[in-house]
């Protein structure tokens, strides 16, 4: 029910939305957040775990090219992708430190691994107090 929701919410904006204007733009103007849930992280999706080193490599592999193209990739610290041989030899090319506390912003384009509070106290990513 609630994903049928969303799903009506997201079609009845963006079809009243005027369309979108292409322009060409450098991957300065792009932030991307990579987030992977669990299922990806344990290998489910019904191929026993197989196809987990070659999505982990690709995340990798888009990761790398937007931060080294001038844009900015955000990772939190705890994301097994951060775990992963596969990402990281395709992503980074220095081992996985912490660049930014929960709240901040990237100043410089790369990628960022977002340190996480041991408490929780801090604001979530993006939101003012950080």
């Amino acid at each position: 029910a609630v994903k049928e929701r969303i799903s009506r919410y997201v079609t009845e904006q963006v079809g009243a939305a005027p369309p979108a204007r292409r322009v060409a733009a450098p991957l300065s103007w792009l932030s991307v957040g990579i987030v992977v849930g669990p299922s990806v992280a344990d290998g489910e999706g019904g191929d026993g775990g197989a196809a987990r080193p070659q999505l982990e490599r690709t995340l990798g592999l888009l990761a790398g090219y937007f931060g080294a193209g001038g844009g900015s990739v955000v990772m939190l610290a705890g994301s097994p992708l951060l775990r992963s041989a596969a990402f990281t030899d395709a992503a980074l090319a220095e081992a996985v430190l912490a660049t930014l506390r929960t709240g901040e912003h990237p100043r410089v384009s790369g990628i960022h691994v977002v340190e996480e509070s041991a408490t929780g106290d801090d604001p979530p990513l993006g939101t003012a107090g950080g």
